[in-house]
């Protein structure tokens, strides 16, 4: 049945089809399905990613066939990797698994894995990663894809900043989504991204989006089927960058832009970590002022309590350093306390 709907479908759109008895063989129908959705959405991003690492291999003269890394650590075809994308979730972690173990002859050790999106930690034992019996797991979500052992968290160094306003101390939080650090739109668009950065710091009062940015992401295929409010948002960023207070005109199109973002159509840009290291001299890749400039906005911003987060931009900066050092520690204990089982009383999350 899934085979005919499959090529019923394949014929009548047009565009490529996920079936979940290609990706496993084994019985649970709720994990098969999202098994089948996840891949069907990564099928787009997948294309591009390899599409673009192929011609950069053929520019430069490497005829070698391209393998791509599973999530077990086995290596794939550029063309499995294709039409099963799913199978290559964690595979970066898989290989920090090995590399860690080499690098420090390790046999028992905990793994942690710090990435732009995500960090990623797996225990070492033995000298082996173990396998997930039950899947690997992305967020809350359990599929049916052979991966290391490996507790995800949306934690990396291009996490979104969010200011929390709740009680009377406030302050930041990290993550989960990822957005594009503001210092390096600002090397995309510097003509607009700066000069606007830099009128914000210089306003009166802070706006809600100040600092934050929108670019279209994505081909023909992956814009396909989209409702009259996404297409409206993709009509008003149009082929540049374009700040996020230009594009939503009122609250309820807030989640039209957050549909097109999950789907990978449209890029954010703001606040991250690697905006902060900028801003502390602890990395120099992009933009330094646009990141100073964003944060200095940032900093204005008000806590339950009524006093601004922060007095300046390096305070801010400070201040998410901290916040980052904070949730890693906390994901570290985390799968510590989760790897010992029942040998300490409550969620691992409550004991971290």
């Amino acid at each position: 049945h899934e085979r005919v709907a499959s090529r019923l479908v394949a014929n009548i759109a047009g565009l490529p089809v996920t079936a979940s008895h290609m990706l496993s063989a084994k019985l649970n129908g709720p994990k098969r399905a999202l098994t089948a959705v996840l891949n069907a959405r990564l099928v787009g991003m997948i294309d591009r990613l390899i599409g673009r690492a192929q011609d950069v291999l053929q520019d430069i003269g490497i005829t070698a066939p391209l393998m791509v890394v599973r999530g077990d650590g086995a290596l794939m075809s550029a063309a499995a990797a294709h039409a099963h994308p799913i199978e290559t979730i964690l595979s970066g972690p898989a290989a920090s698994i090995v590399g860690a173990r080499w690098l420090t002859g390790a046999d028992t050790a905990l793994v942690s894995d710090i990435g732009g999106t995500t960090t990623d930690i797996a225990l070492l034992r033995d000298g082996r990663p173990a396998i997930d019996p039950d899947g690997a797991q992305v967020g809350p979500f359990r599929t049916m894809v052979e991966a290391v052992a490996m507790r995800t968290s949306g934690l990396g160094g291009d996490s979104q900043v969010h200011v929390v306003g709740d009680g009377l101390d406030g302050g930041v939080r990290l993550g989960p989504r990822r957005v594009l650090p503001v210092s390096l739109m600002a090397t995309l668009a510097p003509d607009m991204v700066l000069p606007l950065l830099e009128q914000q710091a210089g306003s009166e009062a802070p706006g809600e989006h100040d600092g934050r940015f929108l670019r279209r992401v994505g081909g023909a295929m992956a814009a396909h089927g989209l409702g009259p409010r996404e297409a409206a948002l993709m009509e008003r960023i149009g082929d540049g960058v374009r700040p996020v207070g230009k594009v939503l005109r009122t609250r309820m199109e807030s989640g039209a832009l957050g549909r097109l973002i999950d789907r990978g159509l449209v890029q954010v840009s703001g606040v991250t970590p690697s905006d902060a290291a900028h801003v502390l001299g602890l990395l120099d890749a992009w933009d330094f002022d646009a990141a100073r400039f964003a944060l200095r906005s940032l900093a204005r911003r008000r806590r339950g309590s009524g006093d601004v987060l922060a007095p300046g931009p390096d305070a801010m900066a400070r201040l998410i350093i901290d916040q980052l050092t904070q949730q890693t520690a906390e994901a570290l204990l985390e799968e510590a306390f989760a790897e010992e089982g029942d040998g300490f009383k409550g969620a691992p999350a409550t004991l971290a």
